[in-house]
């Protein structure tokens, strides 16, 4: 195994279209996943990566944060109603980015239905027994122990749930696009939902996805999307609560940029202040600690060839602290993302990874993260507690503080 922590040698493994990822992927996350793009490679890589796509679009992608900024409207009503001093946002955003999650991949609530919390506690808890079956190396090498302890058990249990609800909401949409007279495409009505698109969408050959695939899909799109995106916010809420002065101005952009009550997929792109934050949070707290690679070729890094199935791991935390990339790389300086700083190698900051392989899902989480952020600076002040510990990580699945990341939030 080699570990890569500079641009120069993430660049051949991440450039290439051929290195497989890792041989442990399927074995982690494909009991609960299923056989989706989060695994595959090859042909079949390619192939969902292209029927996905159109779920991406940017016409999707409004309708998307209409959707999102209702249930953000839910959450911070809720917020306000709580005791909000040493509150875990760690806990509380993870709340919010399944809660969006399911309204924009089933057009639903999780109060409005029969199995919305039973689908987002099952898609959490999921996330929590793969993390904590990487820390057991026993049970990461050996299926046979794994799925007879009692860790093996819940976490089978909860896989079920997921595949159960999955598949019995799949069948009802079918079954009402049958009745409706099942003439929908994918790219004639931007006001699908996540499951609608992946439904219609077709392959080269004309070729729809079938139950597995919709299925395998639609929940890697739900475990892929909150917990990365909910570490990312909540860092971003951490280090702004420890920058007032950065946390003032974007709330006076956010107030500037987002005014009345419609807003609109552009206005995003105006919060510039704010989007320096949370690149410069993410550069010192990357929600994804690493990209596995396995190579399938002989490949020159660094002027040394590293021989066919090697697994070869970009860090991305070594590279996002090292300071022959980013000088003094403890400081929060947002400012090293300015349009006025000097232009750096891609490869130095791998939030969505690099390469033909990055994260099919960039735009989207970061649209998620901006109006997110955005909308909890114009309601809360946040701050540091009065005798506040340095936040502890914990290297999992994703980045996480060990006792939470604590914040108090006032309201404005």
């Amino acid at each position: 195994m080699v570990f890569l922590c500079h641009p120069d040698t993430v660049k051949p493994l991440l450039s290439s279209k051929d290195n497989h990822k890792s041989s442990l992927m399927p074995k982690i996350f494909k009991p609960h996943l299923g056989n989706s793009i989060f695994v595959q490679n090859g042909p079949e890589w390619r192939r969902s990566r292209k029927l996905l796509t159109p779920t991406f679009h940017f016409k999707v992608l409004r309708h998307y944060l209409k959707e999102s900024i209702e249930v953000i409207g839910k959450h911070t009503a809720s917020l306000k109603a709580k005791a909000l001093e040493n509150v875990d946002v760690q806990e509380s955003m993870t709340e919010l980015t399944l809660a969006i999650l399911l309204k924009n991949i089933f057009s639903v609530d999780a109060e409005d239905t029969d199995w919305g919390h039973a689908f987002t506690t099952a898609t959490k808890n999921c996330d929590d027994w793969v993390a904590r079956r990487i820390d057991k190396p026993l049970f990461l090498l050996f299926d046979y122990l794994y799925f007879r302890s009692e860790d093996g058990k819940g976490f089978q249990k909860d896989a079920d749930t997921m595949k159960r609800i999955c598949k019995k909401v799949i069948a009802e949409r079918r079954a009402l696009h049958k009745a409706r007279g099942g003439n929908t495409s994918a790219e004639s009505n931007d006001r699908l939902d996540f499951l609608d698109l992946i439904l219609f969408t077709e392959d080269a050959n004309g070729q729809r996805m079938d139950d597995d695939e919709v299925e395998a899909q639609t929940i890697t799109f739900m475990s892929a999307g909150f917990g990365t995106t909910a570490s990312a916010v909540s860092f971003t809420l951490y280090c702004l609560a420890k920058h007032p002065e950065y946390q003032e101005r974007c709330y006076q952009e956010a107030n500037e940029v987002l005014t009345g009550d419609s807003v609109e997929f552009a206005d995003l792109n105006k919060l510039e202040t704010l989007y320096k934050c949370f690149k410069e949070s993410t550069r010192l707290y990357p929600p994804a600690g690493g990209i596995a690679r396995d190579l399938t070729e002989p490949t020159e890094i660094n002027g040394v060839v590293v021989d066919a199935g090697t697994t070869v791991i970009a860090s991305i935390y070594g590279i996002h602290h090292n300071p022959l990339v980013w000088p003094d790389p403890e400081k929060f300086d947002p400012e090293r993302f300015a349009d006025t700083a000097p232009k750096r190698d891609p490869y130095s900051y791998l939030l969505f990874s690099a390469g033909p392989r990055n994260c099919i899902g960039q735009k989207f989480a970061e649209m998620q993260s901006k109006i997110i952020l955005a909308k909890l600076i114009q309601a809360f002040k946040f701050s540091i507690p009065d005798n506040a510990e340095e936040l502890k990580l914990v290297p999992s699945v994703i980045l996480k503080a060990k006792d939470g990341v604590r914040i108090t939030m006032t309201p404005r």
